[in-house]
């Protein structure tokens, strides 16, 4: 797409939140100006309207509406300026909204507050939401599907719930038993083995979770695994897991 028609898609179309909500805003201009900067270059005529709207989704995220319209990004906390970088997404009513770490900044009860207002939103305006973060108690709360990756590359894929409850790549089943406990046994909560790699050296050949992973094979070295699936709704990329053609042909 050219740049004229990008520009239309982004925020109308599609919107992506940032991790680092201050990289977004402009510190020379009150929040509530920004909001009007962004209808204006989208076209949008009733600027009332988008301002109401605003005030409403800043309500709902349980801030002062106007006091955050009124504020500089210096004068609101991390939390309050992740929470206004998404409602920004949603100001123009996207279709497709992207969440990278939405929550990062927020404390405990405040992300719980955002997380329920997300899927309540999520439902009323029929969005496509991708949410991309490291947080496995979010991934569990928030979406329908999974898709876990490794170096940058699909390791699993299938329903949350499923993969959740039941991990196949050794990768999502670490990730899994990672997780922090506040109640039973702490010290089965265990980290994985190893350190994540350098992208900058990730070997062509073969798997690129070898180096951590508990059930590495001779192929391993040699052939990357194909991502296969291993149920109706459930797809591994490991040699272990899911044999696939490439481990087939080895044989």
């Amino acid at each position: 797409m050219r740049a004229g028609e990008l520009r239309r898609v982004r925020g109308t179309d599609l919107s992506f939140v940032f991790q680092a909500s201050q990289s977004s805003l402009n510190p020379l201009r009150p929040i509530g100006k920004q909001l009007l900067d962004l209808g204006r270059s989208h076209g949008v005529k009733d600027r009332r309207q988008l301002l109401r709207d605003a005030r409403e989704l800043i309500e709902r995220m349980g801030l002062d509406s106007y006091r955050v319209l009124a504020s500089y990004q210096h004068e609101l906390s991390g939390g309050m300026r992740q929470r206004v970088g998404i409602i920004f997404a949603l100001a123009l009513g996207s279709r497709v909204l992207i969440l990278d770490e939405p929550t990062t900044a927020l404390d405990m009860i405040s992300q719980s507050a955002v997380l329920k207002i997300l899927r309540e939103l999520h439902e009323e305006r029929g969005l496509t939401t991708v949410l991309v973060t490291h947080d496995i108690g979010i991934v569990g709360e928030l979406t329908d599907r999974i898709v876990v990756m490794y170096a940058g590359r699909v390791v699993e894929d299938g329903v949350t719930a499923e993969v959740l409850s039941a991990p196949s790549h050794p990768y999502t089943q670490g990730l899994v038993r990672a997780i922090p406990r506040i109640v039973g046994d702490t010290s089965l909560a265990l980290p994985l083995p190893g350190s994540p790699p350098d992208l900058t050296t990730i070997p062509p050949l073969g798997c690129v979770f070898r180096e951590r992973c508990p059930l590495r094979m001779e192929i391993c070295d040699e052939t990357h695994p194909a991502l296969d699936y291993v149920g109706d709704e459930r797809r591994v990329a490991c040699h272990a897991v899911a044999p696939s053609r490439s481990l087939a042909s080895a044989r």
